[in-house]
């Protein structure tokens, strides 16, 4: 670590440059350099009595990393300080170094970059920066973040004695505004779908999912047949294999025309067609009594506890 400020050159005797960056780096010098134990990386603490282009100090960055560490895993970083004449004043810094610091932005945070590239820049009082954006919800995410960066170049590296603020504005409608108003709709849209789509779900856990795998939100459940999954427009959405209502079943339509709650098998047994009282199932008894019957009460029982497909509980 150096502990006295040197030339650059004399630091870096080995270094070319080229054109005005030469000239540019001439008239500064050295304060300190320092290495991680890992090395991996170098910083130079450089001081300059000139403003120097934030695109100047990454080009020394990349000459100092290629030509004297080419082989080395190391990352080269500048860390600029200047002395400016009482000259500069908030206003007149923010006209020159403004581009530098877009350019830092840009590489640090898109939508800092994007704030400040678009925000109109006043000077209320004596050292104070007003930034007025545009009002959204990332602007509004990164309004602190914003000031610390600009606080930090214009206080730490310039000198500078002044303050920044960020107020807002009403957000022009872009071109691609209606777009973005639709997505948003869309996704709205779909977390309310989602979310009557785990309250159906809750519902049939307590017993209110009807055989074959179907649910009340159109998409065939667990053990559920294709049919099940698409469901059906004139059934109000629901799955082939039938919905909950109540404490009832509500039979499920074959391509929209009749059925029952077995996927809108018409051969299913006749106790499972005709409409049952709210509240419970037929029993087996009544099944096995009737034409038709499913070729066991017993198979029927497994079918129907089972979420089993209607071909298995009913006469081929």
């Amino acid at each position: 670590m150096m502990t006295k400020a040197k030339p650059f050159f004399e630091v870096f005797p080995s270094l070319e440059l080229k054109g005005t960056l030469h000239d540019k780096l001439e008239q500064t010098a050295v304060e300190r350099v320092s290495a991680t134990k890992q090395k991996d990386r170098l910083s130079v603490y450089l001081f300059s009595t000139r403003l120097l282009p934030k695109e100047d100090i990454w080009a020394a960055e990349k000459a100092i990393k290629s030509q004297l560490f080419p082989h080395a895993f190391l990352t080269v970083r500048i860390f600029e300080r200047f002395e400016l004449s009482a000259q500069y004043t908030p206003e007149n810094l923010m006209e020159a170094y403004r581009e530098s610091i877009l350019a830092e932005l840009k590489e640090y945070s898109h939508v800092e970059y994007n704030a400040f590239r678009t925000a109109q820049i006043t000077y209320p009082e004596s050292g104070r920066i007003r930034l007025t954006i545009d009002d959204t919800v990332l602007n509004h995410s990164k309004e602190s973040e914003l000031i610390r960066v600009l606080e930090k170049i214009l206080v730490e590296r310039c000198g500078l004695t002044a303050g920044v603020e960020v107020g807002y504005r009403e957000a022009e409608s872009g071109r691609f505004a209606e777009d973005d108003e639709l997505r948003l709709q869309m996704k709205v849209n779909e977390i309310f779908l989602r979310a009557k789509a785990c309250g159906a779900y809750g519902e049939g856990q307590s017993g209110q999912t009807a055989p074959g795998g179907g649910s009340a939100n159109g998409r065939g459940g667990p053990g559920g047949d294709r049919r099940g999954a698409k469901g059906d427009a004139k059934s109000g959405g629901f799955p082939a294999g039938g919905a909950a209502k109540g404490n009832g079943f509500v039979p499920g339509e074959r391509n929209g025309d009749g059925g029952n709650g077995f996927g809108g098998r018409a051969d299913a047994p006749e106790a499972l067609r005709e409409p049952r009282p709210r509240g419970r199932l037929p029993h087996m008894a009544e099944v096995s009594d009737r034409p038709g019957r499913a070729r066991s009460a017993g198979a029927a029982s497994r079918a129907i506890s089972s979420g089993a497909s209607s071909a298995e509980a009913t006469v081929p």
